[in-house]
């Protein structure tokens, strides 16, 4: 409420009646509050009845080459952002192209791998119509190979049975051992 009542003051101040030092306070204490349109609204008002002062031209050119620069930083930016725009976009564009060509060589890989399969299958096929019409004497040795197998297996078996019961039969001397030195008096 206080700062209405001050601002009231100094507009009717501005209003009737106001020297070039009361556009300039005004304007200054404004642009230290980082009001700086209301600050370069008071100083052109002020350069309307006073446009020779150096004070108030002074600060006027300061705000001016302020708002100058905020300006440029605001092109720049603006510049920056489309630079920025554009490479995501060729980025972008790059890499569908080297997804795109990805998926072709993947596609081209896939079809020699089907075209591999298919090839391997018909030689497959064309060997088994081939063993069905002659009978192959591997196969012959293979099942002697096989029954070898299962005997060697069998009698694997039968000596590891027999290890097993002679092993028994240690743990139980070793036991009796044991609990005849236990019943000895040693005095």
């Amino acid at each position: 409420m206080i700062r209405n009542i001050l601002l009231m003051g100094v507009c009717f101040t501005l209003l009737f009646g106001a020297g070039w030092e009361d556009y300039f306070h005004t304007a200054a204490n404004h642009y230290t509050k980082s009001e700086k349109k209301k600050a370069a609204q008071i100083i052109q008002d002020g350069l309307y009845y006073y446009p020779n002062n150096p004070q108030l031209n002074a600060l006027g050119g300061l705000l001016q080459d302020e708002e100058q620069e905020q300006q440029d930083q605001q092109s720049q930016n603006q510049e920056q952002s489309k630079e920025d725009q554009e490479k995501e976009e060729q980025e972008q564009k790059q890499d569908q192209q080297s997804q795109s060509e990805d998926e072709q060589q993947e596609q081209s890989e896939e079809e020699k791998q089907d075209k591999e399969e298919q090839q391997e299958n018909q030689q497959s096929l064309d060997d088994e119509e081939s063993e069905e019409e002659e009978p192959n004497p591997a196969f012959k040795e293979n099942d002697e190979e096989k029954e070898n197998d299962d005997q060697d297996k069998q009698n694997a078996a039968a000596i590891l049975d027999a290890l097993k019961d002679d092993e028994k039969i240690l743990q139980k001397r070793q036991i009796a051992k044991k609990t005849s030195r236990k019943l000895e008096k040693d005095w």
